[in-house]
């Protein structure tokens, strides 16, 4: 599990290095869709356990690349011995216990928030009264209908609490309890609802999940941050995109004026999904000057913001190739029983759990038929009577995705005073990598001079 979530935060942290080689230029020609879209995917790779379908990611590319260098060494299997005894790999305990601290920390994190989140709502129902003001009830239903959101919202007003919106299904929009003027109360409802519209609340709460998951990776606190600002604009965007530009001027003017009168109360870490006039001056201006750079949709920046986030979304699944699992590999290499025949100076191991009787009803390749001069020591025979050669050390690879087929597989041993033994034992093997599991000894010949 901590290699699973190591190589997640690798996934996302290189997402999010990306997008910050990538920042200027999508600043420049795209709007702040793009930029979203591209930390959605760090996003996603923080979450949605990408590393254990490694074996599907290689099989899909082994065609366009060489995957080979990306193979488990034999040291990493969990080997199940035919006794039942199971031999883990150096280091398995140590990942046991660093996956165990990393999930408790994780726990810690959200019940840490979860609390500070509680907190809050309860003192909401202290600091927070009901609107009574018909024009803001009057102009919230008709900016709701304007953005089609179906929720119910409540509009609350508050002497503590700037401009702010809480709540994922039942959404509340506080209002500073002061004098505003209709075109400032319109501006701060138009940009509360269109957080609502888009679910960002939604968003808040996955960073939230991402950040404790990964809290010690440094990038998922950057990216966080950066995903919040994004969210900002996002909204600034939809409110001012059909805007003329004195309009916008009013706009931009309304978040000055609310970042001056803010109350220092109350932070982001409470959770809201947006506090209107919130943050520094730097970033205040950055917001306004996003508003003045507002990019329309076209179907050209479509489709490039499109290939753009395609192609981030690409790159960065290589790095499930660092990703190394512990695959179960049932073994005989252990449970052996020695044998030593008159006929021939040499012994041979079997497996004692599965040695049976030897049969000569059960079908298998005609030894004199196989080709032992060659170097190969092993056929695989499958039902049809084909035969193909079976290599040492074949080890399953983790990066396939086994299709075995049945048959048998014959040995050849010689031995030093000339002659040879053939072993033949039902058997599997991957018709994809050649990964051979052998099972039972179901025949056994004795040559005492060698005639392969």
């Amino acid at each position: 599990m901590h290699n699973v979530i190591s190589v997640m935060s690798l996934m996302a942290g290189g997402v999010y290095v990306i997008y910050l080689l990538l920042r200027p230029a999508l600043k420049k020609y795209f709007s702040v869709r793009l930029r979203i879209g591209i930390l959605k995917i760090a996003l996603i790779f923080s979450l949605f356990p990408f590393p254990l379908f490694r074996s599907v990611y290689m099989d899909a590319v082994s065609g366009f690349m060489n995957v080979s260098g990306f193979v488990n060494k034999s040291s990493n299997f969990i080997r199940v011995m035919p006794n039942n005894v199971i031999i883990e790999p150096k280091g398995f305990y140590a990942v046991i216990i660093i996956s165990a601290v990393c999930i408790s920390a994780a726990c810690v994190l959200l019940i840490y928030k979860y609390i500070i989140y509680s907190k809050f709502r309860s003192g909401l129902k202290l600091m927070c009264t009901d609107n009574e003001n018909d024009y803001v009830n009057s102009l919230s239903e008709n900016i709701k209908k304007e953005n089609k959101v179906r929720r119910s919202v409540r509009i609350l007003t508050s002497r503590c609490i700037d401009s702010m919106t809480v709540g994922l299904l039942h959404p509340v929009i506080i209002l500073p309890d002061r004098q505003l003027t209709h075109i400032q109360t319109e501006h701060i409802l138009k940009h509360e609802y269109m957080h609502i519209k888009h679910g960002d609340f939604v968003y808040r709460i996955i960073l939230i999940f991402a950040v404790a998951l990964h809290w010690f990776n440094p990038f998922m606190y950057l990216l966080s941050r950066e995903f919040m600002r994004l969210l900002e604009y996002r909204a600034d965007e939809a409110v001012v995109m059909s805007m003329s530009e004195e309009e916008k001027s009013e706009y931009g003017q309304t978040i000055i004026d609310m970042a001056k009168q803010r109350s220092d109360l109350f932070n982001a870490e409470y959770m809201p999904i947006s506090m209107f006039g919130s943050g520094s001056e730097k970033q205040m201006k950055a917001r306004l000057n996003e508003m003045k750079n507002v990019k329309h949709r076209s179907l050209k920046n479509t489709i490039v913001s499109v290939v753009i986030a395609f192609a981030v979304f690409i790159l960065n699944c290589n790095f499930v190739l660092a990703y190394q699992e512990y695959p179960i590999y049932n073994s005989s290499e252990s449970a052996e029983l020695y044998e030593y025949t008159e006929d021939f100076d040499v012994y041979m191991s079997f497996d004692e759990d599965f040695a049976i009787p030897f049969s000569e009803d059960t079908d298998y390749a005609d030894d004199m038929t196989l080709d032992f001069s060659n170097g190969v020591d092993s056929y695989f025979t499958d039902e049809n009577g084909v035969s193909e050669p079976v290599y040492e050390n074949s080890e399953p690879q983790d990066y396939c995705n086994h299709v075995y087929k049945s048959g048998t597989v014959t040995n050849h041993v010689k031995n030093i005073s000339g002659g040879c033994t053939v072993y033949t034992y039902n058997a599997q093997i991957c018709s994809k990598c050649g990964n051979c599991l052998k099972g039972t000894l179901i025949n056994r010949v004795n040559y005492k001079i060698c005639p392969h």
